[in-house]
């Protein structure tokens, strides 16, 4: 198994990466998640955010194939009049193709996160999941997340 950094070369193979965990997320909440239709419109997206120099893409690969990806950002942020300074990878997705799930391949791309944020000097990997989504929720919870901040909506009528 490999985990290289992503190119904008890649950004059709992370589209399709990225495909199965999209339509998870659209199957969850229609209203609000689009389908995975449009690759060529997605393949464009990764093409921009991996052109970012805040952004790193890893690809993970296992005998030449490609069983997932992960995008992450190295934020910096300064000192304001309510926070401290701080630094942080947030980590925006993550996506492992289902016969890859539950084989260790998904831990593998958030520790390659984990060794970006000691290169970097950042002490903090932050994320966020859909509350829907119990699978991401104890895998993360799994390798030692811990909930520190919730967001609510409210539908008006």
């Amino acid at each position: 198994m490999i985990i290289r950094l992503a190119t904008t070369g890649d950004a059709e193979l992370l589209a399709e990466l990225n495909r199965d965990v999209q339509q998870i997320h659209a199957e969850a909440w229609p209203s609000f998640f689009r389908e995975a239709t449009n690759q060529a419109e997605v393949a464009h997206w990764f093409e921009t955010i991996l052109r970012k120099p805040e952004n790193r893409v890893f690809v993970g690969e296992v005998d030449g194939l490609a069983f997932g990806y992960i995008y992450c950002e190295i934020a910096r942020r300064p000192q304001n009049p309510f926070n401290r300074p701080r630094d942080f990878v947030y980590i925006h997705q993550i996506s492992v193709k289902p016969d890859y799930r539950k084989l260790g391949y998904g831990k593998q791309l958030m520790l390659r996160v984990n060794e970006l944020a000691r290169a970097e000097g950042i002490e903090q990997v932050l994320l966020d999941t859909w509350s829907f989504n119990s699978t991401a929720k104890k895998f993360f919870g799994d390798l030692g997340f811990v909930v520190f901040n919730e967001r609510m909506r409210l539908e008006v009528d």
